[in-house]
C-alpha cells in the first residue's frame, strides 16, 4: 500500500528537525568512530543480515514484528534509525515500498538500497529440479521471498557479496558466516521437502498469499486464500471468500485453518465455529520476543512443524517437544 505523499513530506520534515537537533547525527563523525549501521525493512530479513554481520555492525529493524508490511508507515523514531543507516535491505517487488520511499524522502545519497528481489533475479520457485539450480528462469511473482528457503539461500549469497564489497575489512568474517548460514538453510530446505512430501493432506486454506511459494515448491495446494492483501487494503475478508472457505472445508474434509498473527482473528473464529476445523497459526514474519520465532531458522522450523501437524503428518521424534 503506497504511503500518501503528505505523510512522506511530514516524515521528511520530522527527520530534518531531528538532524538539526542532533547536529547531523552520527554520519558526520570521522570514519571508524562508530560501527556500520544497516537497516532492514522486516524482521526475518534483518535477522538474516544480523547473522551475516555478527557484532561488527548495528542492525535496525524498521517494522515491528507484529505489523503487516503491506500497510506500513514509519514513525519518527524509526525514521531516525533509517537516517543513521549506511545501507538499507528491503524485500522489493512491491512488498515494502514504504521503506524505499522513506529513504528517498530523506534524500541521503550515501545510502544504498539492497533488494532481496534484485539479488535473486532469474530465480524460480518451483520444481525439484530447481531446488539447488535456480538461475536462468523468471523470478517469482509472489513477493514473500524470504519464506522460500531456496530463494533465501540465493539472497544470502548475493547479500554476502554485496557486504564484502562494501565492508572489505570484514570479508573473512562475512564469508565464514555465509558458509554457516547457507548450510543451515540447505538443511531447512531438505526438512521441508522430506516432511511435507509425507503429509497425507496436500490441500490447505491460508489467510493470505504469504505461503504460496512454500506450497509451490514443496507440493502443497492452496485451495482458498481468505484475502488477497494487495487488492483488499487492510486484509478485509469478503463474504464470498468466507463462503468459498466453508465450501472447500466441506468438499475436501479439511481439518485445519491457518491464522496469521498480523491479521485479526474474527473471521478465523467464525470459520472454526461453523466448520469445527482446528485453528493453527503460521507466522510469516517471526518475532524476536516469541519463543520458536526469535530467528529466521526458528520461524521456518516452527512454521514447518505447524504445517506438518495441520496437514495430518507426523513430526520427527527430534522435533516433538
Amino acid at each position: 500500500m503506497a504511503i500518501p505523499f503528505y505523510r512522506l513530506m511530514r516524515a521528511a520534515v520530522v527527520f530534518a528537525a531531528m538532524i538539526l537537533m542532533t547536529g547531523g547525527c552520527d554520519r558526520q563523525r570521522p570514519s571508524g568512530v562508530r560501527k556500520p549501521v544497516i537497516a532492514a525493512s522486516i524482521f526475518p530479513v534483518a535477522n538474516l543480515v544480523q547473522q551475516l554481520t555478527g557484532d561488527w555492525a548495528d542492525l535496525a529493524t524498521l517494522l515491528p514484528a507484529s505489523q503487516s508490511p503491506h500497510d506500513a508507515e514509519l514513525p519518527p523514531d524509526q525514521l531516525r534509525l533509517l537516517a543513521r543507516a549506511d545501507a538499507v535491505v528491503v524485500v522489493g517487488l512491491g512488498l515494502d515500498p514504504w521503506a524505499e520511499k522513506a529513504v528517498a524522502a530523506l534524500g541521503d545519497t550515501h545510502q544504498s538500497v539492497i533488494r532481496f528481489g534484485d539479488l535473486i533475479a532469474g530465480a524460480t520457485a518451483s520444481g525439484d529440479s530447481a531446488r539447488h539450480e535456480i538461475a536462468g528462469a523468471s523470478a517469482p511473482k509472489n513477493n514473500h521471498l524470504w519464506l522460500d528457503p531456496v530463494l533465501t539461500i540465493k539472497f544470502v549469497e548475493g547479500l554476502s557479496t554485496q557486504l564484502k564489497g562494501r565492508y572489505p575489512e570484514h570479508a573473512d568474517a562475512i564469508a565464514a558466516a555465509t558458509k554457516r548460514l547457507t548450510a543451515d538453510l540447505h538443511r531447512i530446505d531438505q526438512e521441508y521437502a522430506v516432511q511435507l512430501a509425507a503429509v497425507p493432506e496436500k490441500r490447505l486454506i491460508t489467510y493470505h498469499n504469504a505461503f504460496d511459494l512454500i506450497a509451490e515448491r514443496y507440493g502443497l495446494q492452496i485451495v482458498v486464500r481468505l484475502t488477497d492483501i494487495e487488492s483488499s487494503p487492510g486484509g478485509e475478508v469478503t463474504p464470498d471468500r468466507i463462503r468459498e472457505a466453508i465450501e472447500a472445508i466441506q468438499k475436501y474434509k479439511l481439518k485445519t485453518l491457518y491464522a496469521e498473527p498480523e491479521f485479526p482473528d474474527q473471521v478465523i473464529a467464525r470459520l472454526h465455529e461453523e466448520t469445527g476445523a482446528e485453528v493453527l497459526t503460521l507466522d510469516p514474519q517471526g518475532n524476536p520476543s516469541v519463543a520458536g520465532f526469535r530467528t529466521y531458522q526458528e520461524m521456518m522450523r516452527s512454521n514447518l512443524a505447524t504445517l506438518v501437524k495441520g496437514q495430518g503428518g507426523s513430526l520427527p521424534s527430534s522435533q516433538i517437544k
